[in-house]
C-alpha cells in the first residue's frame, strides 16, 4: 500500500499491486466491507477514499474515513474481511504502518 498525504490531515491509501484506492464504497453503514476502487481525483465520491490517520502509540494507527466517519476494522467474524465500524477502541481497529 502507498499512503499519500493530500493536505489538511487527509491521506489516500492506494494498493501498490492494483493501483486502486481504499474506499468505503460511499457507505455510512456499519460493517460495510471496504473495497478497492479507481482513484477519484475530485468530486463528492472523493471523500470515500480520504482517510485521517490517527496515532495510537507503538507504531499503530487508526484509519478514519472522511465520508462515513468510521474506522477500518478487521472483522474476525467475517473471515478477516476489512470493514468499517464505529470506533470502539479495539485492537481490530489498530493498524501497523511501516515506512519503506
Amino acid at each position: 500500500w502507498k499512503i499519500t498525504y493530500q493536505g489538511g490531515g487527509i491521506y489516500s491509501v492506494v494498493s501498490a499491486a492494483s493501483g486502486l484506492a481504499l474506499d468505503d464504497n460511499t457507505s455510512i453503514d456499519q460493517t460495510s466491507q471496504i473495497v478497492q476502487e479507481n482513484v477519484v481525483s475530485s468530486g463528492g465520491d472523493q471523500r470515500s477514499q480520504q482517510w485521517v490517520i490517527v496515532p495510537e502509540g507503538n507504531g499503530y494507527y487508526k484509519l478514519r474515513n472522511q465520508y462515513s466517519g468510521m474506522v477500518l476494522d478487521n472483522d474476525s467474524t467475517a473471515g478477516g474481511k476489512v470493514i468499517q465500524y464505529s470506533d470502539n477502541g479495539g485492537n481490530a481497529q489498530r493498524w501497523k504502518i511501516n515506512a519503506n
